[in-house]
């Protein structure tokens, strides 16, 4: 009763998915910046560090799969009847970038691939519905030896409140303690 209350949202698949997805970013352009800064300079074996177009467009596509993937992660958090549809899509780009950066970006994508697929497979939290109402005996809607159900007013079938479960007429259009509407 007093444990602690199961989140809204899939909060492992959420918090995964935004670091896995950060760390592709960062990663990338740190890689980018990197080489970038190190470009024309000779390495230890006398070669040029050269970025070829291709590596220069391999990295901002791992920046901008890091960036959507981090997004997934919070729209898991914002929206998470979305999820679910966000955590296939997540795990092929997070599998993607292992193939773009050849393995450099190996904790940020296993992490993105976990997260997307704890939010493939979440559900919504089951809210216990609301037993139905008992009454403690005659004065509180039951009558003398009665069984504990309780009677509607006025007689004749009626409908109970979702909201509180008082018994109410069967012409009721609002709840007679609480004012909750019965709908159309």
């Amino acid at each position: 009763m007093y444990g602690t209350p199961t989140p809204s949202y899939p909060r492992t698949a959420y918090l995964l998915t935004l670091v896995g997805g950060v760390l592709i970013a960062v990663i990338s352009a740190l890689s980018g910046l990197a080489l970038w800064a190190l470009q024309g300079s000779e390495t230890v074996l006398g070669m040029k560090v050269q970025l070829t177009p291709t590596e220069e467009g391999t990295l901002a596509v791992a920046i901008m799969i890091g960036a959507v993937v981090a997004y997934a992660g919070t729209v898991m958090k914002s929206r998470p009847a979305a999820a679910r549809a966000w955590g296939i899509p997540v795990i092929v780009l997070a599998i993607v970038t292992l193939f773009l950066a050849g393995g450099g970006l190996f904790i940020g994508a296993i992490l993105a691939i976990v997260g997307g697929a704890i939010a493939a497979r979440w559900k919504f939290p089951a809210v216990p519905a609301p037993a139905p109402p008992t009454f403690a005996g005659p004065g509180y809607g039951t009558p003398p030896g009665g069984t504990g159900t309780p009677t509607p007013p006025l007689g004749g079938p009626g409908k109970y409140c979702i909201h509180c479960g008082a018994a109410n007429p069967a012409i009721a259009r609002f709840c007679a303690k609480c004012g909750a509407g019965f709908g159309p």
